[in-house]
C-alpha cells in the first residue's frame, strides 16, 4: 500500500476539476475507509485579521493588567457563546473557537471587541492597529 496524504482541491476550473477527480480514482481500494467532503469554499481569517486581534488582545491587556490568553478565553465567551462538551461522561462548558471563523464573521467580531473595549473599558487603540490588516 502507498502512503496517504490528504490532498485538498479548489474547484476553481475544469483543469483543477479534472485532477481531483483522477486523485478519487486513484484512491487505494485496500478496505480503509476514506472521505471524501464537497462544500462551498469558505475562506477563514487573514494572517492580517489574526495579527490585529492579538494587538486588540494586548491593549486590552496592558490597559486592564489581565492576561491575554485568559482574555481571550473571555472575550470569545462573551461574545461569541459556548458549546456543551462531554468528556467521559462528563458536561463542560467551553467557549466557542474563533479558528472556525471566516474573514467577515472575525471582523465582525473583532468590531465589537474593540467596541466594548472602547465603551466599556475607556481602552484606546491605537490608530497604528490597522497595519498589516486585510
Amino acid at each position: 500500500m502507498r502512503d496517504f496524504y490528504e490532498q485538498a482541491f479548489l474547484l476553481r476550473n475544469s483543469t483543477i476539476k479534472q485532477r481531483c477527480w483522477e486523485a478519487i480514482k486513484g484512491l487505494s481500494r485496500d478496505g480503509n475507509l476514506l472521505e471524501v467532503i464537497v462544500r462551498p469554499y469558505r475562506q477563514h481569517r487573514s494572517i492580517g485579521q489574526n495579527r490585529r486581534y492579538w494587538l486588540l488582545v494586548n491593549v486590552i491587556a496592558d490597559d486592564t493588567g489581565n492576561d491575554p490568553q485568559y482574555l481571550h478565553e473571555m472575550l470569545k465567551l462573551r461574545f461569541l457563546g459556548a458549546v456543551e462538551v462531554v468528556v467521559a461522561g462528563q458536561s463542560f462548558t467551553v467557549p466557542k473557537s474563533t479558528t472556525t471563523l471566516n474573514i467577515q464573521t472575525f471582523g465582525e467580531y473583532m468590531t465589537r471587541v474593540e467596541a466594548w473595549a472602547a465603551t466599556e473599558l475607556g481602552c484606546a487603540i491605537p490608530a497604528g492597529a490597522w497595519y498589516g490588516y486585510r
